[in-house]
């Protein structure tokens, strides 16, 4: 349950965040390089091992743990899209 709950919510909140990335003169390889490097960047930044548990104790610490996924992805998000504008890319 908990796997669809975040999957429908990963989904929605993607979709509000999907714009296209911009950078006058560069070419799409360059787009794709940015873009992997800078998704590597962000997936290497640690968080906080007490944010999160794979095994809830109480009924209520599963939304605390979905809650904790949703954290990790828009701060994921955020260091993406921070990382892409240092390259020089603007979204449109």
């Amino acid at each position: 349950m908990k796997n669809i709950i975040f999957s429908l919510l990963a989904v929605c909140f993607l979709s509000a965040c999907s714009q296209a990335w911009i950078k006058p003169g560069a070419s799409n390889e360059e787009f794709y390089r940015d873009s992997y490097q800078c998704e590597r960047d962000a997936a290497m930044i640690p968080y906080p091992s007490s944010a999160y548990s794979n095994s809830p104790s109480q009924p209520g610490d599963k939304f605390f743990a979905l809650s904790d996924d949703l954290t990790r992805l828009s701060r994921k998000n955020q260091l993406y899209d921070r990382c892409m504008q240092s390259k020089g890319w603007k979204k449109e």
